[in-house]
């Protein structure tokens, strides 16, 4: 048994050595920026030095307890990855473990990507070229630049689940989906979204409505019943959609009643560019097939009316949710383009 998981290692690494050399040099990249913004003392309280001391303390033992903005991080966001990440900090008391786990598992978001192109363009260049367009992504290194955020591990898993399922490995997809949980509240309008994706487009009715179904329990009782107990009160995130109304049953009825006063927030300059910033780097390849981007909709509607303009930036983490989406909507319009021409021409224009 040992010696056919080493052979079967053995040929992962020779048939992907190529993503994984470029998603290590890429992940020593990033994280040596981290390294040195935080020697220069510009990664900050929020969120690096939250994040460091709460999972600092769930590894002694005293689990989420915080000191900044709330007593029990629970009451801010529901982030049970905290967990899994302890022992890394156990191993090494220093902020910078954190910065090199976020740099790592990026970079090798790459491994899923080439995977998932090369199996969609039957090239190994093209599939190349896209794993280069994933790490020079201009989100990608803003994210990584600002601090710590366990959201952006969406990326790596999102795209790891929907290559594992696509390799028939329903299991090892669906605990991708169920890390992704784990990374934050509002990822399960996400995983939901993804559910109900498989269950029409990749024909897999039940494992796609068993995802939908916990995805939207999930954001749901994490948002309306775990964050409130903890904190004694609703999320302050509620109050950045405050503008809408006083509670979610007014904010709802008013992105339905109130259409014209939805479209002038959404026509703000920085919220109309938003999205050539996210679907220009990959040449607009995404619109060639758009079912994928239904994905993303839940976490581009939620940051798109959120009050807080850094909501609306690829220089944050808030649109990680939506990015593995963009890429598979990519490598699937780079196969339409494959089928209107010749294999020569069709390489040439991508």
């Amino acid at each position: 048994m040992n010696r056919s998981i080493f052979t079967r290692l053995a040929q992962f690494l020779r048939d992907h050595w190529a993503p994984l050399l470029l998603a290590l040099l890429w992940a020593i990249i990033l994280s040596g920026y981290a390294w040195l913004r935080h020697a220069r003392i510009n990664s900050t309280t929020f969120d690096l030095g939250i994040k460091a001391q709460v999972i600092w303390n769930t590894w002694q033992g005293d689990w989420f307890a915080s000191t900044v903005e709330v007593s029990h991080y629970l009451g801010d966001h529901v982030q049970l990855i905290f967990l899994l990440l302890a022992p890394l900090l156990g191993l090494w008391r220093d902020a910078r473990m954190l910065l090199i786990v976020q740099a790592l598992l990026l970079s090798l978001g790459a491994v899923p990507i080439y995977r998932i192109a090369l199996r969609k363009l039957g090239d190994r260049w093209p599939a190349i070229l896209f794993t280069l367009i994933y790490l020079l992504f201009p989100l990608l290194g803003f994210v990584n630049r600002f601090d710590f955020h366990p959201v952006v591990f969406t990326i790596p898993f999102f795209l790891a689940a929907y290559d594992l399922l696509e390799s028939d490995q329903p299991a090892w997809a669906t605990l991708f989906i169920l890390l992704s949980l784990s990374l934050r509240e509002e990822v399960g309008l996400t995983v939901f979204a993804f559910g109900l994706y498989v269950a029409v487009f990749m024909k897999r009715r039940a494992l796609g409505i068993s995802w939908a179904i916990v995805g939207l329990i999930w954001s749901l009782t994490a948002i309306f019943i775990v964050i409130p107990y903890f904190r004694g009160g609703a999320s302050d995130t509620m109050g950045r959609y405050a503008w809408l109304g006083d509670t979610p049953a007014d904010m709802l009825r008013s992105i339905f009643t109130h259409p014209g006063r939805i479209l002038e927030h959404l026509l703000v300059p920085y919220r109309r560019q938003l999205l050539i910033k996210l679907l220009l780097p990959l040449g607009l390849l995404s619109l060639l097939s758009p079912a994928p981007l239904l994905v993303g909709l839940p976490a581009l509607a939620y940051n798109m009316l959120s009050e807080t303009p850094s909501q609306s930036s690829i220089y944050f983490q808030y649109l990680a949710p939506v990015v593995p989406f963009i890429f598979i909507a990519a490598i699937q319009g780079a196969n339409r383009v494959q089928g209107w021409f010749t294999a020569e021409r069709a390489r040439w224009i991508l």
